[in-house]
């Protein structure tokens, strides 16, 4: 199996540690990876499966796709991002045949709309990385660990304005609802695909995400004891919380979601219907997570959605002081949803539905 990424991707050494426990040899390539690279390392030898994380090895102009359907080497991409934006990227038609796997589902309509082969896959826990350890305590205080701000924001959304009307909308609307999907129905008129359109939207509903975020974080650390463990920015816009800094996402934040008698969820609102790592991971290592109401949540038990979600963030507080005082509850929750993550909600797993697709024949054969 060839995973192409980028030095410090995420999701590939989840994708390595699944091939090798189902007996396959994973080998990472270079993100951008050239033809010439990749036609020296055909000559050599043909993988089951080129398998793609958010389009890395394969260049705009589709030329790296030609050279895999030439050797016949079966090749698929799973967008862990807004499927949408990484596409901004694509300068061709050939991606509309690829197998593409996307973790959020609202997409999957509007990418079939576009010719694509879209297919709903969400994110997993890596057991190797989240696996069972210590259990949370029993206190009511909470933790929130993330960025501030998107990655590249400026640089991304550099020729992205924002009607002033819309924007205005937004910022009047309760909760989530300025999420991606909001921005599409307010904006019609703009292509998906091909050019770099779509951001628009994206930037509504990264604006939208970042006051989200913030609100609930302000209000939530007026009334419990919060600390946000993320980048120096959040300083001035949370003063009231205890701060500390990032910590590696690979070594050190299973500990400080097994430390926390509480981990909160903020799921972005450029996902309308999306999961977040924080979904699988926080259940995985021994956590307990509360988290925001999103259509995501729908692939899990609707009775233990219920008793982790929340719409505000008073709701969430109500939520913490009432599991807190209830430990036996608590603890039961917790267990139920370990054992549900990594019972059917693994790396493996995906990598075994990518496979189960008929995409990687060579592969599902040996």
């Amino acid at each position: 199996v060839w995973l192409p990424c980028p030095e410090a991707g995420l999701v590939v050494p989840e994708l390595e540690h699944a091939a090798r426990a189902m007996k396959l040899a994973p080998r990472r390539l270079p993100a951008s990876l050239s033809p010439n690279e990749l036609t020296r390392l055909l000559d050599r030898e043909k993988p089951g499966l080129f398998l793609s994380v958010n389009f890395h090895g394969l260049d705009p102009w589709g030329e790296n796709q030609a050279l895999l359907e030439a050797a016949a080497v079966p090749a698929a991409v799973w967008c862990v991002d807004n499927p949408l934006h990484l596409l901004t990227g694509q300068k061709n038609q050939l991606w509309k045949k690829l197998p593409l796997f996307v973790t959020d589902e609202w997409f999957v309509e509007p990418l079939r709309a576009l010719g694509a082969d879209a297919r709903h896959l969400p994110l997993a826990a890596s057991p190797h990385f989240f696996g069972p350890g210590a259990v949370c305590p029993g206190g009511k205080d909470l933790t929130f660990a993330g960025r501030s701000s998107f990655p590249d924001r400026d640089r991304f959304f550099a020729a992205s304005r924002l009607p002033e009307d819309l924007a205005k909308e937004a910022r009047g609307l309760p909760g989530r609802r300025a999420h991606f999907g909001w921005w599409r129905d307010r904006l019609p008129g703009l292509p998906l695909w091909p050019g770099n359109g779509v951001r628009t939207l994206g930037l509504g509903a990264e604006t939208a995400s970042a006051a989200w975020r913030r609100d609930c974080l302000a209000a939530l650390s007026a009334t419990v004891d919060l600390t946000i463990i993320g980048d120096e920015a959040w300083q001035p816009l949370v003063p009231s919380a205890r701060h500390l800094p990032p910590v590696d996402y690979y070594n050190g934040l299973a500990d400080a979601y097994r430390k926390a008698s509480f981990t909160l969820n903020l799921t972005s609102l450029l996902l309308p219907g999306g999961l977040t790592q924080r979904h699988f991971d926080v259940w995985a290592c021994g956590g307990f997570l509360i988290t925001d109401d999103t259509p995501g949540l729908s692939i899990f038990p609707q009775d233990m959605v219920q008793a982790v979600a929340f719409e505000t963030p008073q709701q969430a507080a109500e939520l913490l002081r009432g599991l807190a005082g209830e430990p036996e509850r608590k603890e039961g929750l917790r267990r139920a949803w370990q054992d549900l993550i990594l019972s059917r909600h693994t790396y493996e797993a995906r990598l075994r539905s990518i496979l189960a697709s008929g995409h990687a024949d060579r592969v599902t054969k040996s």
